[in-house]
C-alpha cells in the first residue's frame, strides 16, 4: 500500500520536474568537461564510456556513475572514481530524496547519459532531477527527459558508442 503511495508522489514530482525541463533554454555547447552515466543495471561496460569520454576529451575523473538499484558492485572492480548508488529506500513516502541525494542534484554536469531502457518513474525522475546541459538516452524511455535520443538496442554497445559519438561531435562543430 505504502508503495502505491509513493508511486503517485514519484508520478507527481516526475511531472513537475518534466515541465522544470522544458522551461529551461538550451545553451550552445562548445565542449563537453564532464559527464554524468545514469543506469539501472549493475552490469555495464565501463569501456564503452571511458572511449566516449576520451573521443569527447573529458578528462575520466569527470565521469560519475550513478546506479539506480538496491545492489552494490565492488568499488575496487570499477575504474569510476564516483559511484552514487540510488534506490527507492533513498526516497520518503511523499517522494522527497535524502540529503545526499539533494546535495548531488546541485552538481552540475556538460553530458547526462540516461543508460537504461525500461520507462519507469524512479529512474527517469532521478534523471530529470539531475542538472545537464545535454541528455542522450533511449528511444524506449520517456522523450522528455532527454535532448537526444537513440533508437538502438541497449545492448548494442558499438552502435551506442558510434551513434553517440557521431550526435555529439557534430553538436560540437
Amino acid at each position: 500500500m505504502t508503495d502505491l503511495f509513493k508511486n503517485i508522489f514519484l508520478r507527481y514530482r516526475l511531472n513537475k520536474r518534466l515541465k522544470i525541463l522544458e522551461s529551461q533554454s538550451k545553451e550552445k555547447i562548445k565542449s563537453f568537461s564532464s559527464m554524468l552515466i545514469l543506469t539501472s543495471n549493475n552490469e555495464i561496460d565501463e569501456k564503452v564510456f571511458f572511449s566516449l569520454a576520451e573521443s569527447l576529451k573529458i578528462s575520466s575523473k569527470k565521469i560519475t556513475l550513478v546506479v539506480i538499484s538496491d545492489k552494490k558492485f565492488s568499488k575496487s572492480k570499477a575504474r569510476f572514481r564516483k559511484i552514487i548508488y540510488c534506490s527507492r529506500e533513498k526516497v520518503g513516502l511523499l517522494g522527497k530524496f535524502d540529503s545526499e541525494m539533494l546535495s548531488f542534484f546541485d552538481q552540475k554536469f556538460d553530458l547526462l547519459i540516461n543508460y537504461f531502457s525500461n520507462s519507469t518513474i524512479f529512474p527517469e525522475l532521478v534523471s530529470a532531477c539531475c542538472s545537464s546541459k545535454l541528455r542522450l538516452g533511449f528511444y524506449q524511455v520517456n522523450h522528455k527527459i532527454n535532448d537526444i535520443i537513440l533508437n538502438i538496442n541497449l545492448d548494442d554497445k558499438q552502435t551506442f558508442l558510434d551513434e553517440s559519438k557521431n550526435y555529439l561531435k557534430a553538436l560540437l562543430k
